[in-house]
Parts: C-alpha cells; structure tokens; sequence
C-alpha cells in the first residue's frame, strides 16, 4: 500500500488520524519541520498544503481565525 495522495491513504485522511493524535499547532510544527528535510519536504508539504491549508480553507477560516486556532494570536498582536 502506498502512503501519501494515493488511493488508500489520501493526505487529508492522513491529516485527520494525525489530529487525532496531536493539536493542529503541534502539526502545524511538525510539518514545517519536515519541510526543512529535503528527504522529507514533499511528505511535509503535502500534508501541510493539501491537507491542513485545504481545511482550513474548506471551513471558511481567515487568516486571524487561523492564528487562534494555532495559538499565535497573541505572538501576532504584540509582535514580540
């Protein structure tokens, strides 16, 4: 069985099996993380874009309720 966009295991059903396991800020983290490994940048960014971006999108969520959502709101504001 193949992992990643294919028929049996498809990024978002991936992503959401993950959200059952951590917080979004803690994906969030973890897929930038991957992104930086260039073994592992494509698995990252496909769980981060066609995934987590694609749901948020799909809920209607803007960028501010995003950021409450990951927990950066505050960071943002004060711009420390």
């Amino acid at each position: 069985e193949k992992l990643g966009n294919s028929k049996y295991y498809p990024d978002v059903e991936i992503y959401l099996r993950l959200l059952n396991l951590a917080p979004e800020r803690t994906l969030a983290i973890y897929f930038q993380s991957l992104r930086k490994i260039p073994d592992l940048k494509v698995v990252g960014e496909n769980l981060q874009v066609a995934a987590q971006y694609k749901l948020w999108w799909d809920l209607g969520m803007s960028p501010s309720d995003v950021a409450k959502c990951l927990g950066i709101t505050e960071l943002l504001e004060s711009g420390k």
